[in-house]
């Protein structure tokens, strides 16, 4: 994994100043968002798991409204899903994309491919009915699978006496809760197996 250069760091310290000073509307905090999306391609992982600028990742990913970004970080965080799990400091932004997924799965329709997109879409929505359901493309719900059965392959018992990997596999739990209960059923069996297995070799 190659190291995050003093210039990289500089910028997105600047990014974070940027988030907390607020936006002036809708339309520059999308145009922000984008422009910073856009200098995070192919660094993904590095960004995630450096201690300066692993937070404006978290940042990034808690504002975007974008799914391509989301689901970027999502299979490149799966390509790395060993590290990503138990890196003292990635494992933190895994975890905020967890949850963020989980949002987005929840809520679909307040996300659009591109964040410029979903401005336009805000700008010219109708009102919708109270149960209106927009789908979640096939892809996303596919990458959560490959997330599971990755889990799975995990000493489970070391995941979750961890206190860092420990919030990351409630954030998956949550997920899957809301979602997929077939395979937190799966997922939930796979734990009781580990720890009855634990308990006899006891």
């Amino acid at each position: 994994m190659h190291q995050v250069d003093k210039g990289t760091k500089s910028y997105f310290m600047m990014v974070c100043e940027r988030f907390h000073d607020g936006f002036e509307d809708d339309e520059d905090k999308a145009l922000f968002l984008e422009n910073v999306a856009d200098q995070t391609c192919g660094k993904e992982l590095e960004l995630s798991c450096d201690d300066s600028t692993s937070h404006c990742m978290q940042m990034l990913l808690l504002h975007t409204r974008s799914l391509n970004v989301l689901t970027r970080f999502m299979s490149t965080f799966l390509e790395h899903v060993d590290l990503m799990c138990t890196h003292h400091i990635g494992a933190y932004v895994m975890q905020t994309l967890l949850e963020v997924s989980l949002k987005y799965l929840q809520s679909p329709s307040v996300y659009a491919t591109s964040e410029q997109e979903h401005t336009d879409a805000e700008a010219n929505e109708a009102p919708k009915e109270a149960l209106e359901v927009v789908d979640v493309p096939d892809g996303f719900y596919e990458l959560f699978r490959t997330y599971v059965n990755t889990i799975k392959t995990f000493d489970l018992l070391d995941i979750m006496s961890n206190s860092v990997t420990s919030l990351l596999f409630q954030a998956l739990i949550m997920v899957l809760q809301q979602k997929d209960p077939k395979m937190l059923s799966s997922l939930v069996k796979h734990v009781a197996k580990a720890v009855f297995s634990q308990s006899s070799d006891e």
